[in-house]
């Protein structure tokens, strides 16, 4: 499953995929297509870069698909049985969102682990908790600024708003965090 977009550059137009057996192709202008070996064009690499940025949007969407009237009455029992806490971010997100290959049969105990362990460390726990704390827009800018190394810029593009929110939510996440930690 994709999650990061590709930036066009205008200046240096290229495409790097892998594909399934691990080969790496990087694409450039009047290179031979390695499908028809027609030369590829600049336009050629922007359509490729539209295609997978749309599947990488579709995906982000779809990773935080609404809830069903069934599920919101389980986070509703569930924060009942646990006064003063949020449910936990993705507690519904299959397994399937959580590897790239689309084999059903796949070995997911790997992915199970890391969602099934805690640390041991008390003070990481904290800080998670203050994390998922944070409002949406604050909690995931603050990930692609810091953990992912996404520009301010990519992640106003990718938020579609301006870069100033985007800077401001990152503050005020660091803020919270510094304040509740």
């Amino acid at each position: 499953m994709f999650l990061h977009k590709f930036q066009w550059d205008e200046k240096n137009p290229v495409f790097t995929y892998t594909t399934d057996s691990g080969k790496k192709i990087v694409l450039r202008p009047g290179m031979a297509s390695p499908l028809d070996g027609r030369a590829v064009t600049a336009e050629d690499i922007h359509n490729l870069i539209n295609m997978y940025n749309s599947e990488v949007r579709n995906n982000l969407k779809n990773a935080h698909a609404p809830l069903t009237p069934e599920q919101k009455e389980e986070v509703r029992e569930w924060e009942e049985k646990h006064p003063g806490e949020r449910c936990p971010l993705g507690w519904n997100t299959s397994l399937d969102n959580f590897s790239d290959d689309d084999d059903s049969d796949a070995d997911r105990s790997e992915y199970m682990g890391k969602l099934c362990s805690s640390s041991e460390n008390p003070e990481v726990e904290r800080l998670l908790e203050v994390i998922e704390e944070l409002s949406d827009l604050q909690r995931e800018s603050l990930i692609l600024v810091e953990r992912d190394g996404f520009t301010l810029q990519q992640v106003a593009k990718m938020k579609g708003c301006s870069v100033n929110n985007i800077s401001k939510a990152v503050i005020r996440a660091k803020k919270y965090i510094r304040e509740n930690f």
